[in-house]
């Protein structure tokens, strides 16, 4: 599970506990059994009470980055969020065998899994280094986009800006310096990846799949 996930997984679970946040207004529906409330940003969210005694909390024990900065724009307004129950249970429905099924295994981790291979045999640092010495940023380029081409996970549109971005013989030094970079660098994680997402601005490709991409499948552990 990645970060957000994992962040949003742990807000759902503590979320009956933290019911209302500085400058917020609840609204307890009784027929309907849920609360809303509107934050001090025009952030909504509600949620059932069916199963959970609310108690009001204040100050700093009621903030929180994800629950304060939700916005649903008011033709969306009839989105519901899930307990984590609810979202268990939506998840069985498909995955009778849950995340270590073989069906969950054949369409979400499988090609995953493989994809990861992949990256390590592409990739890897020494692989990496001898291409660089050689100048050969061409190919660098070449195994990145078939790394890309592996998996739906980046948009069609996507695949192609990034392609289309590294074109120029300039571009592609610049890439395959920089993933390399921050594939096997020394550095911060956070610097390397800043890195990496500026030359991705450069030359047109800064979509957050693309940014996030090589480093999900290289090393999916980080």
């Amino acid at each position: 599970m990645d970060a957000l996930n994992s962040e949003v997984a742990r807000v759902l679970y503590e979320y009956p506990f933290r019911v209302a946040a500085p400058n917020c207004s609840t609204h307890c529906n009784r027929e309907t059994h849920t609360l809303r409330q509107v934050g001090h940003r025009d952030a909504e969210r509600s949620i059932s009470l069916k199963h959970v005694q609310p108690e009001k909390v204040v100050g700093v024990s009621a903030a929180h980055p994800v629950l304060d900065n939700l916005k649903i724009p008011k033709a969306s307004s009839s989105i519901r969020y899930q307990s984590l129950a609810e979202s268990k249970n939506y998840l069985l429905e498909k995955f009778p065998e849950g995340f270590y099924g073989q069906r969950f295994s054949s369409e979400e981790r499988d090609y995953k899994v493989q994809a990861h291979e992949m990256a390590v045999e592409l990739l890897n640092s020494k692989g990496l280094q001898s291409l660089l010495a050689a100048s050969e940023y061409s190919e660098i380029c070449a195994r990145a986009l078939k790394l890309v081409n592996a998996t739906n996970l980046i948009f069609p549109n996507e695949k192609m800006a990034l392609k289309d971005g590294l074109a120029e013989p300039k571009a592609k030094a610049m890439f395959a310096k920089v993933l390399d970079e921050m594939l096997h660098g020394q550095g911060a994680i956070n610097d390397r990846f800043s890195s990496f997402t500026n030359v991705l601005a450069e030359i047109g490709a800064d979509k957050w799949t693309t940014a996030s991409y090589f480093l999900f499948f290289f090393k999916p552990c980080l």
